[in-house]
């Protein structure tokens, strides 16, 4: 037996030659794409992804540092290389966080959305009479009635910034109150017309304003959808990391405060569900600017009329 030792050891170090040139590469492939820990008597000299250090010469040593040649083909390795490289990209985007919507929570909240509601109305009522000492918030039931006749709407001169401005703004957190609680557009709207109404009868004791229900009701409801659909377009791009999803939060909180306190007090404030689906729709921002003259007295209004800016943003 011991004269026959070489020739045993020749023909097993063939056998071993044969199955690494065969199988070798194919199983080093198929762990490495798995994501699995590969362990061999092998070291690998070179990085799988950087085909460029491939060559139809590459080698592999072994533990004893004997030489045992593979050719892998660089049409092959290339091959490899770009299959992992997509693997990555759907990984990184399959476990990415992706936030809950308003399809992932479709539970209406009528009692929170209330309370929210006569908040707006009660809250600056109550800054203009405890605060502000203003004369127009001391309104009383005498007033409310008188306001409850058709006679006794008007037509207000308020500012450019208070009518078409404000108004808008107020009107739209009666919209997400509601909104942010999962209630349907029609649904809102009629909030937000119901908030404009008691707020120009029982809000202040000057007369009911025709152009202030309008751009209350009519501009809260556009702007309330305008920023209900924005801030969940914010939320519905994907957040790998929670600082990322957190500036995601803040940021749609500052278009939508609705929304936003309405997530925090349901626990939904940086939480995420995967598997949502990422929101793709395109938005369209126009901003118009101009100026205008005008004067309610004097009719000569190119050269006595007040200058004012007018704005409008879609």
């Amino acid at each position: 037996m011991k004269q026959h030792s070489g020739t045993y050891r020749s023909i097993l170090f063939l056998f071993i030659n044969l199955f690494t040139t065969l199988f070798g590469t194919l199983v080093f492939a198929n762990s490495t794409a798995s994501g699995s820990t590969y362990t061999s008597q092998f070291v690998v000299p070179f990085s799988i992804l950087n085909p460029s250090l491939l060559t139809d010469s590459t080698q592999l040593k072994s533990s004893t540092d004997s030489i045992i040649p593979i050719g892998p083909s660089k049409k092959m390795t290339d091959s490899i290389t770009v299959s992992m490289q997509q693997t990555k990209w759907f990984s990184d985007r399959i476990n990415a966080k992706l936030p809950d919507s308003i399809v992932n929570y479709q539970k209406k909240n009528f009692l929170r959305a209330g309370i929210e509601w006569f908040s707006i109305q009660a809250i600056p009522a109550s800054v203009n009479y405890f605060i502000r000492k203003d004369p127009v918030s001391h309104i009383s039931f005498k007033n409310f009635f008188s306001h409850l006749k058709f006679s006794a709407w008007t037509w207000d001169d308020n500012l450019f910034a208070t009518n078409q401005i404000a108004h808008p703004y107020h009107g739209q957190f009666y919209f997400n109150s509601f909104r942010s609680n999962n209630f349907s557009f029609l649904q809102s709207t009629l909030a937000t017309v119901a908030g404009s109404y008691i707020w120009e009868t029982a809000g202040e004791t000057e007369p009911p304003s025709i152009n202030d229900i309008i751009n209350t009701s009519f501009g809260g409801t556009i702007l309330g959808e305008m920023t209900h659909r924005l801030s969940h377009h914010v939320l519905a791009r994907p957040s790998l990391t929670k600082g990322q999803r957190n500036k995601k939060e803040i940021l749609a909180m500052l278009i939508n405060p609705m929304n936003g306190l309405n997530r925090l007090l349901d626990g939904r404030w940086g939480n995420t569900t995967k598997g949502a689906v990422i929101d793709s729709s395109l938005v369209h921002t126009e901003v118009e600017l101009g100026i205008r003259r005008f004067d309610a007295k004097e009719h000569n209004v190119l050269s006595r009329g007040r200058m004012t800016s007018t704005r409008a943003l879609n």
